[in-house]
């Protein structure tokens, strides 16, 4: 933990420079660090232009000789992407552009989602009442037909006996649809949040 890095707040505006300046071990290579994401700060945010930077593409350009190892390093310090020298611009116009596509289609999504909120609790609350109001006639219902079988079933014919035991297992069946959209019901409020 690095005391140097508590309570920074450091705002840039364009076209203005900052030196960060400080001794050994006071935390200027770690800010440094957390702007490309090598690794994420343990409390609060760092944000370049309003935008957290995790939400940020990153794309590296390194010098190094494309290798599998230098790929496989790129990848594992963040870069969702990277090129290597020399630079094709028509390439990284390219790479530029679908990001941008990508964060706008991200953005749209999160803005549907949060559209379509308020209508998927309402459907979750009224799955919930449905749920309730058809298990209310079915306990009586199956209640019924077993004190039918207990306290009659002697007088009963097989056929009665017969159509009072699928009232009940209709019924159960029933039942057991009920439980599973309340179970639905609460697996997708689940999945949603």
């Amino acid at each position: 933990e690095h005391d140097g890095l508590r309570d920074v707040d450091l705002a840039i505006e364009p076209g203005e420079f900052v030196a960060i300046c400080g001794p050994t071990g006071s935390g200027k290579t770690s800010l440094l660090n957390l702007l490309p994401r090598f690794y994420d700060p343990t409390g609060g945010q760092v944000l370049v232009g309003c935008v957290d930077t995790r939400d940020v593409p990153i794309v590296f350009v390194t010098a190094m000789h494309e290798t599998e190892a230098n790929v496989l390093q790129g990848y594992g310090s963040g870069a969702i992407d990277f090129l290597f020298k020399p630079i094709n611009v028509d390439v990284l116009r390219g790479k530029v552009k679908v990001f941008l596509e990508l964060a706008a289609s991200r953005r749209q999504l999160l803005d549907e989602i949060a559209a379509h909120e308020p209508t998927v609790k309402e459907l979750e609350s009224f799955s919930y009442s449905v749920s309730h109001d058809l298990r209310a006639p079915l306990r009586p219902l199956d209640g019924f037909c077993a004190v039918l079988i207990e306290d009659y079933g002697a007088a009963l014919d097989d056929k009665a006996r017969d159509y009072l035991a699928r009232i009940r297992a209709a019924a159960r069946r029933m039942g057991h649809l009920i439980d599973d959209i309340l179970e639905l019901s609460r697996v997708s409020h689940g999945a949603v949040q």
